[in-house]
């Protein structure tokens, strides 16, 4: 399973220029960190984002005693940058170096970029999906917030098991409370692929490298339209 991180990115500057100055930036062993390009065309560029850095590790000898070894490692995030009526950036499988990408990236841009974390909202994300041919064929887990006990009172829940979408739509019961979905998990079926699906409020979606290829463009359009 891979895991994506979708943002929205504000440009004062126009596509090509923010496409240069990434190609422009390329890694550089000095500098700890840069970028390789994968594949770039007018509206569109991916590519990696490399940070290099020394640690130490402390191992215990064969003779008792503590020693050290530095080493050198590399952090990685693969990205897609593109264009349609909003910039969109994408993020696949990030290593824990996610504020220096988004720094180094504003950086190389002379910081002409405004990088927002958009959030979807999932029972319309869900009708988008199932209209274009997902079936959900079990959901797993819901994490439901801002559930509306009363004037005075909200509440989360987590719900976990075998359910189908009817389960959610009309017999839980506190489906006709004001509340908002949060973590959606299911079983689907898209273009005969069957596989599991995660997705959040957040920026975050899961589900395997091969139903990506074919779901990420609806997440694409769902963002554009929240833009």
């Amino acid at each position: 399973m891979e895991r994506f991180y979708w943002y929205v990115i504000e440009s004062m500057c126009d596509f090509k220029s923010l496409s240069d100055s990434i190609k422009n930036a390329g890694f550089d062993d000095s500098k700890e960190q840069g970028f390789t390009v994968n594949s770039i065309s007018k509206n569109c560029i991916s590519g990696k984002y490399v940070k290099s850095k020394i640690v130490t590790q402390k191992f215990v000898n064969p003779f008792g005693d503590d020693s050290f070894e530095q080493r050198k490692i590399y952090e990685i995030i693969n990205f897609e940058i593109s264009k349609e009526n909003a910039i969109l950036l994408q993020m696949r499988n990030p290593d824990r170096c996610v504020s220096s990408f988004l720094t180094e990236l504003n950086k190389v841009t002379n910081y002409s970029l405004f990088i927002d974390r958009p959030k979807f909202i999932l029972p319309d994300l869900l009708i988008d999906l199932r209209n274009k041919g997902l079936v959900i064929i079990q959901v797993k887990e819901m994490e439901l917030s801002e559930i509306a006990l009363s004037r005075e009172a909200v509440g989360t829940l987590t719900v976990k098991g075998n359910l189908s979408i009817d389960d959610y739509e009309k017999k839980l019961l506190i489906a006709d409370l004001k509340h908002k979905l949060k973590k959606f998990k299911a079983i689907v079926d898209f273009n005969g692929i069957r596989e599991t699906i995660e997705v959040h409020s957040s920026n975050k979606t899961i589900m395997s490298g091969k139903l990506a290829k074919l779901i990420n463009p609806i997440f694409k359009h769902n963002l554009q339209i929240l833009d």
